[in-house]
């Protein structure tokens, strides 16, 4: 029987676990704050920089510490583990904002702009242990959202859903950094240095990536989550040509990113041949490999060891600095006649690996298909009815696929809850333009922290 609440769909027959946490994102973005569907009111992003003279300041890079009071938004020194709500955060990137969805009742509960002007255009989130988002806008700009609400001030208000967008910016934007990088896409929070018995994470950093169209280097941030302000920073020559690896060009040379164990950020270029780097933590040192295939989605498992994902899928020994791959003739499922293009993520603790996939040749029947972590081979196939762009896991270990706009009947408005197990799963269908991929739920940060959180 499936029965519809709130945009809700529950397609499943058997009950449902009733402790689901924050999934995970994947998408890229389509459009910018102009390209609005009918009846979006666009009216609430103000023009301007956010600084109340409605004109738009100059430089290179500015911070708005919007919240200062020590609360948990702006310049605290700590923030409570994320032990409560679990939720996931989806961009909606083709009208400038992201949403918070509860990963337990599939309700949005709040929806934000992302930048001043509306125009954002993000695609990708990352949520920290502490339960906070960092959302980077492709356009430029990187804002940190407070995940609960209750650390929220109450002075402009703060959203309850998708009908209740406030104007920038909400309560619970604790800064906006402005950057002027022409392509910004991989964002990934650190560690930091939590603590599960106080419950407190502490020194949590966010690292950031971005691009400018005529120079040929990925300008890496490491900033701090606090604050909102730039600790340190390097300019990387990936040295490689158009000729080389005409995917991996601007602007796509820095195109996924997430950290290890030791919160260092690896971040692989898109499309054929190109590099896959790693920009360690202390010092920012660099180290750089082939990466002999194409890829699209891209992820660190718990044991340190990136994957991609897209026309094949691949896994990165560092201490080895070979890959290991398979195409999707070689996985065992006879139901998938390619890997599709979005994001994918292991489940550490499940070792499987979930990514999008195509099931027939006319590109008109999608799903998601878990694979063995160790071996690659094909577990499972749950056939979904739109195209997956990005792909999470909640804490419960429930697996998440946000569809993007992708064209056909891939319009970014729906995403998928399946459990694992039965593969059933739940729709919610209130997004608006979503195309976005990354650690949507913080999950993977999760895996990368010893004792885990959660």
């Amino acid at each position: 029987m499936m029965h519809t609440h709130n945009n809700f769909i529950s397609m499943r027959s058997l009950g449902l676990l009733a402790a689901l946490v924050a999934p995970m994102t994947v998408a890229a973005a389509c459009g910018g704050g102009d390209d609005r569907e009918e009846g979006d009111d666009t009216s609430l992003a103000p023009n301007g920089d956010g600084d109340g003279d409605g004109d738009s300041d100059g430089g290179a890079i500015k911070l708005d510490a919007l919240n200062e009071t020590g609360n948990g938004n702006g310049g605290n020194s700590g923030n409570d583990l994320d032990d409560g709500v679990p939720y996931i955060w989806i961009a909606n990137s083709a009208i400038g904002q992201v949403s918070k969805i509860n990963t337990v009742t599939m309700v949005e509960e709040g929806r934000y702009w992302t930048s001043a002007d509306g125009n954002g255009d993000p695609s990708r989130t990352s949520v920290s242990l502490s339960g906070n988002v960092a959302v980077a806008n492709r356009s430029g700009g990187l804002i940190k959202i407070v995940g609960d609400a209750e650390n929220c001030p109450n002075s402009n208000g703060t959203s309850t859903g998708a009908d209740d967008v406030i104007q920038y910016p909400d309560d619970c934007v604790a800064w906006y950094l402005e950057t002027d990088f022409e392509s910004q896409r991989a964002v990934a929070w650190t560690s930091g240095e939590a603590d599960v018995e106080s419950q407190v994470g502490v020194n949590e950093k966010i690292w950031l990536a971005g691009e400018y169209k005529d120079k040929n280097t990925v300008t890496v941030m490491l900033i701090d989550g606090d604050s909102g302000g730039i600790q340190d920073q390097t300019d990387l020559n990936l040295g490689i040509t158009d000729e080389d690896s005409p995917g991996a060009k601007f602007p796509y040379r820095a195109y996924g990113g997430a950290v290890d164990r030791d919160s260092n950020f690896w971040f692989a270029t898109f499309g054929n041949d190109g590099k896959i780097v790693r920009v360690g933590r202390d010092g920012l040192g660099v180290d750089m490999w082939p990466k002999p295939h194409f890829s699209y989605g891209f992820t660190v498992d718990g044991e340190g060891r990136p994957w991609s994902c897209g026309v094949v899928l691949a896994r990165f020994d560092p201490d080895s600095g070979t890959w290991t791959s398979k195409g999707p003739a070689e996985v065992g499922l006879s139901s998938i006649t390619a890997f599709d293009f979005g994001g994918c993520m292991v489940d550490n603790e499940e070792k499987r690996m979930w990514a999008p996939v195509k099931m027939d040749l006319a590109d008109t029947r999608f799903g998601l298909a878990s694979f063995d972590r160790e071996t690659l081979e094909g577990i499972s196939v749950v056939e979904l009815p739109k195209h997956v762009h990005g792909v999470s896991i909640d804490k419960a270990h429930q697996v998440w696929g946000v569809t993007g706009v992708w064209g056909g009947d891939a319009d970014g408005t729906e995403v998928y809850r399946i459990n694992p197990e039965t593969l059933e799963f739940d729709t919610y269908s209130g997004l608006s333009g979503a195309y976005t991929y990354s650690d949507m739920t913080g999950f993977a940060l999760t895996q990368t922290w010893i004792p885990p959180v959660g």
